[in-house]
């Protein structure tokens, strides 16, 4: 105990002196640049004035007779050579050995130089030389030397080589403290915390006055190879994972003030390492909850470094940004998923939709802070409309899935048509490609328990799941095409697609409806065999033809073309069909039903194209030929 207290001594008053130190040069940070604003306006007085100045001896130029007279110009003077050695000396350029000399060399000496401290502290432990206090020490006091250094060195402008001491320093403190606590327990938890906090404080200020990323980069990286340098192969999860934590709410403070994207990547990754390390050396499901809590806290963090700077300095945000916050979601729900998919599936489909509350909430928060974060807020819009996109499938079953996403985009049309949004009808029009996609391969087979169930005629799964999805396209197309968006061009096609594929999915609907509906009475022994066989195709080629008519008659009503082209492809797929099919493989009675329902249905068909023709043709010029 009394070994412990006189460490805890020796480190708040090394602390003590440190703080102050740090304090005193962010006071001096306003006088060096009232010095630098000085120093330029030298600089540029002396770049200036021979401009304007005439030589020595030289008389003043004399005023031209008449205003409008041309004069001859008056040759400026040459520039004096220091001028230009100052100019030069501004602007240095770069030179590849001083980049390797300078830079390079000396932060892989320092990285060099943490390792082998963190290897000889273990090598030392192992062999019982230095005492464990002795030890924590050592660390605190080359760490406290090394950021004196770094001050000493950038007041005489080596600023890459007092950087990398300082990065140096910031880890072993780290790197001692740590060891303090974790392995030696040679103090508390609490205040190795607040020691571990003090060292971000002092990495962040540093960075920052610095202006220095290296700085930022080497103490992040020291920090995340402290747990794995002195590992014992004993787990302390909640050490561990705090202890990260910490590191990140770091990272999150310089993003207050800088925006250094390669340092919140390097976060980002050294946090999913840890943490897969972790997962896969130590994970148990008793430890299910405590993972996730710590897991919610680092997918927080993440959260707000993405836009951090961007909503403080109003600014608009890169494609780097944004893939971080795509790859943090995904990350968070996948280790989520498979960490709840056990014994808590049931409720994975809320969780998704939380998913989704959360960045419904970061798109608010961006638009009532940041006018001109358009890209975050859409963004953060896509990520909650896949994750209920996602929640669907994962909470319901069969022909839900379908329902759940063809409502999703309706509403997702509605919005786009009330907000004028492009970006919003594209995505509800992939989610309707969905809705598409699963009721041609998977819904389609629903509701032919002919032999178990009662079947009811489109009252059914199969029935209920093809209504919703026509009505959401049809919904989607219409409300397309009223907002007239990017172009009219472009809406109009959109709007007409989607009428299209409803119709295709109609013209399925009806058509396996009725030759499943035979088919079911046929399992229940209500008509023969035989019977069947030639009713399911005489009824194909029915439906069909008379769909065409209707179709015909819509696209006369509402005077739109691509209907009436499409009753007419119909038209033609029905006639083969009576032509081929129906003529060689149905009986003579069936036979005869087809082709006179068939010719009756084309003959007023034809009469309708004829009383109308002035209305889709358009009026006749004499003796030429149609508008």
């Amino acid at each position: 105990m009394a070994s412990g207290f006189i460490l805890m001594s020796l480190i708040w008053l090394l602390l003590l002196i440190l703080v102050p130190i740090l304090l005193a040069q962010v006071l001096n940070l306003s006088r060096n640049v009232k010095d630098l604003k000085r120093r330029l306006e030298q600089l540029e007085g002396l770049s200036l004035g021979p401009v304007h100045l005439p030589s020595p001896g030289e008389p003043p130029p004399k005023p031209p007779p008449q205003p409008v007279q041309a004069t001859a110009p008056i040759p400026a003077p040459s520039q004096p050579e220091p001028v230009k050695t100052v100019a030069a000396l501004a602007k240095p350029k770069a030179d590849l050995e001083a980049i390797i000399g300078g830079s390079l060399l000396n932060r892989v000496g320092v990285v060099a130089f943490v390792f082998g401290v963190a290897f000889f502290l273990k090598y030392a432990f192992d062999n019982r030389w230095i005492g464990e206090t002795g030890r924590v020490i050592l660390g605190l006091f080359a760490g406290l030397v090394f950021l004196g250094l770094g001050e000493r060195y950038q007041r005489k402008d080596y600023p890459r080589f007092s950087q990398g001491l300082t990065g140096g320093g910031i880890a072993l403190l780290y790197l001692s403290i740590y060891a303090a606590f974790g392995f030696y327990h040679l103090i508390p938890q609490v205040p190795a915390f607040g020691f571990m906090i003090c060292v971000t404080a002092a990495s962040v200020v540093l960075a920052v006055r610095y202006r220095a990323l290296p700085i930022a980069i080497l103490a992040t990286l020291g920090g995340f190879l402290t747990p794995f340098l002195l590992s014992t192969g004993v787990d302390n999860q909640r050490v561990l994972f705090s202890y990260i934590f910490l590191l990140n709410l770091g990272v999150l403070g310089l993003a207050y003030f800088k925006n250094w994207q390669l340092l919140n990547y390097q976060s980002f990754i050294l946090t999913a390492i840890t943490f897969i390390a972790w997962m896969v050396r130590f994970y148990v499901p008793e430890k299910l909850w405590t993972t996730v809590f710590f897991l919610t806290l680092f997918f927080l963090v993440f959260a707000f470094l993405a836009i951090l700077y961007n909503i403080i300095h109003s600014r608009s945000a890169t494609a780097p940004e944004l893939i971080l916050a795509f790859l943090n979601a995904g990350l968070y729900f996948g280790a989520m998923y498979l960490l709840l998919e056990d014994k808590y599936h049931d409720y994975l489909g809320l969780f998704s939709l939380a998913m989704a509350g959360i960045y419904i909430g970061l798109s608010y928060f961006t638009h009532a802070r940041h006018e001109k974060g358009r890209f975050l807020i859409w963004m953060f819009l896509g990520l909650a409309a896949t994750f209920v996109t996602l929640a669907i499938p994962i909470q319901l079953k069969q022909n839900w899935v379908t329902i759940g996403w063809a409502v999703e985009g309706a509403i997702l049309s509605y919005i786009a048509f009330r907000y004028r949004s492009w970006n919003v009808f594209l995505a509800a029009f992939a989610i309707l490609a969905l809705v598409f996609f699963r009721l041609i391969f998977f819904d389609v087979q629903l509701s032919r328990q002919f032999v178990q169930e009662e079947y009811v005629l489109l009252v059914n799964k199969r029935g209920l799941s093809f209504i919703v999805g026509i009505a959401a396209m049809l919904l989607a197309g219409y409300w397309s095409a009223k907002a007239s968006l990017k172009s009219s061009t472009e809406a109009r096609a959109a709007a007409g697609c989607l009428l299209i594929i409803a119709n295709v999915l109609a013209i399925i609907l009806l058509s396996v409806e009725a030759y499943d509906f035979l088919e079911y009475l046929r399992y229940q022994n209500r008509i023969p065999h035989a019977v069947s066989r030639h009713a399911q195709q005489l009824s194909l080629s029915i439906i069909w033809a008379l769909y065409a008519a209707f179709l015909i008659v819509a696209g006369i009503w509402k005077g739109y073309k691509p209907i009436r082209y499409m009753a007419l492809l119909l038209f033609s797929l029905t006639i083969l069909k009576v032509f081929f099919l129906d003529l060689s493989g149905l009986e003579r009675f069936y036979r005869i039903i087809s082709f006179i329902a068939l010719g009756i249905i084309l003959i007023a068909v034809s009469f309708l194209y004829q009383k109308y023709k002035h209305v889709l043709i358009g009026p006749t010029a004499t003796g030429g030929e149609s508008e």
